[in-house]
């Protein structure tokens, strides 16, 4: 249901979204149920899969072919991608937008963290802006455009 609201809002937008899955090959051989959501999507034909050997591997298949990030409900793998490539920004590793899709609260807490750890001193306020976040998939993606407009033009530095 995520990606579809994603893929639909993309459409909106005339915004050009590929939806892939970079999966390790250690999963590959696991046979996935229709309850898995990463089968049922691959299944119904979204997006495309690449199969890697390793996390490092996948994560700069990430780095190296995506415009913008953005993270859906999700377990400690999304929340720490979602930390790692927020901290690539940060170090200016990588410049490209990183969003969260909040949807039915999800990310609340996640977001509120971020807030507090400014306030406390232990993540710069500039850094604040890293993260993008909104409840509607259409005006994140928006955002997210917007932001990369801002951060290939130099006006985020």
């Amino acid at each position: 249901w995520y990606q579809r609201r994603v893929r639909g809002a993309s459409a909106r937008n005339h915004a050009k979204i590929l939806l892939w899955y970079i999966l390790l090959k250690h999963f590959s051989e696991r046979q996935f149920t229709d309850a898995s959501n990463e089968f049922v999507m691959l299944k119904e034909g979204y997006g495309e899969q690449r199969m890697v050997d390793t996390m490092h591997q996948r994560k700069q298949a990430f780095v190296d072919e995506a415009d913008g990030f953005i993270a859906l409900p999700g377990g400690y793998g999304t929340l720490e991608e979602l930390i790692e490539i927020l901290t690539w920004n940060q170090l200016k590793l990588v410049n490209k937008p990183v969003g969260v899709l909040n949807i039915n609260g999800y990310w609340d807490h996640m977001i509120s963290w971020v807030h507090k750890a400014c306030e406390e001193g232990f993540i710069h306020t500039r850094s604040k802006q890293l993260l993008i976040h909104d409840t509607d998939a259409n005006s994140l993606i928006e955002k997210l455009i917007k932001r990369a407009d801002e951060l290939n033009s130099g006006m985020i530095i």
